[in-house]
């Protein structure tokens, strides 16, 4: 935990190599979504275009999504590097899944074997291990 999102120390463990990725566990408990943190991390901290693809790709990798959706979501995150800035900063401020590998993660995500139970501290937070 840290008193003020600038002291995060997501930066700090991009430049030192882990392998980060952001989330919205309980969008609706904690009044987030991906879309927020995603601009959180570009305007609170400072993060660049490739800086949130990193994170975005970690996510996807790290998914057991079907080796050619994460391929395809891989290659939308390259595509949307190479493109022109200001295109990247419209689409920047969309929800991800109107993009076309945001669509194929989501539905994925929404597949009934991917489904995920509630977790059982409440948080969401345990979520992941429940795999």
């Amino acid at each position: 935990m840290v008193k003020h999102i600038e002291e995060h120390p997501l930066r700090h463990l991009l430049d030192s190599g882990v392998p980060c990725s952001l989330g919205s566990d309980d969008p609706l408990l904690l009044k987030t979504s991906l879309l927020t943190e995603d601009k959180t991390a570009r305007t609170q901290l400072s993060m660049t275009d490739r800086q949130l693809a990193t994170l975005a790709g970690t996510s996807i990798r790290s998914s057991g999504a079907p080796a050619d959706l994460i391929a395809r979501a891989l290659t939308g995150i390259e595509d949307w590097l190479q493109r022109d800035i200001t295109d990247r900063a419209e689409e920047f401020t969309e929800p991800p899944a109107t993009s076309e590998w945001g669509a194929g993660i989501e539905q994925y995500a929404n597949m009934p074997h991917r489904r995920q139970p509630a977790s059982t501290n409440g948080t969401g937070s345990d979520r992941h291990l429940e795999r």
